[in-house]
């Protein structure tokens, strides 16, 4: 049996939370963040993803939906990836769907992202270097043995040619 893949994905471009009079976790995806969205789900809609698990927050959720759309899967959304969050939570939820089997993806945010990989790195992970994580940037993590063992870092999708 092979290992499995989680894709920590941080959320696309949302604009600037300053700007937004509303609750934040109904702050939407920009157009540019949109964009970003698409080309995730054409980087990883091959890759035998059979869940994607998302913050509630909005621009999570949409970050992550076209993702689920091409797979045809439908976007769980869990706490433990909520902004905010202990590591240790987001951890916990990591490695319960590791034991459950099944490549993921995980939608997150700025501040839930790099504290996970750093908890991670401290249990033994082979990074690259890279522990935070730009808008719509991603991690992939490999796993051995039901650990959680490697992490390649994969930059956001470049959308400018989309936006000029």
């Amino acid at each position: 049996m092979s290992g499995v893949t989680l894709y920590l994905i941080r959320h696309g471009h949302a604009g600037n939370k300053h700007n937004w009079s509303g609750p934040d976790e109904l702050r939407p995806l920009s157009t540019k963040g949109r964009a970003q969205a698409e080309r995730i789900a054409d980087q990883f809609g091959h890759d035998g993803i059979t869940r994607v698990i998302s913050s509630p927050a909005l621009r999570c959720r949409q970050t992550v939906e076209p993702l689920a759309e091409q797979l045809n899967l439908k976007v769980e959304d869990d706490d433990a990836l909520a902004e905010g969050t202990p590591a240790r939570r987001a951890l916990e939820l990591l490695l319960g769907v590791v034991a459950e089997g099944g490549d993921a993806a995980l939608c997150s945010h700025g501040d839930v992202i790099p504290a996970l990989v750093q908890a991670l790195e401290a249990d033994g992970l082979a990074g690259d270097g890279h522990t935070a994580s730009a808008k719509a940037g991603a991690f992939i993590l490999d796993t051995e043995d039901g650990r959680i063992s490697h992490a390649l870092y994969v930059p956001p999708p470049d959308v400018r040619a989309l936006n000029g």
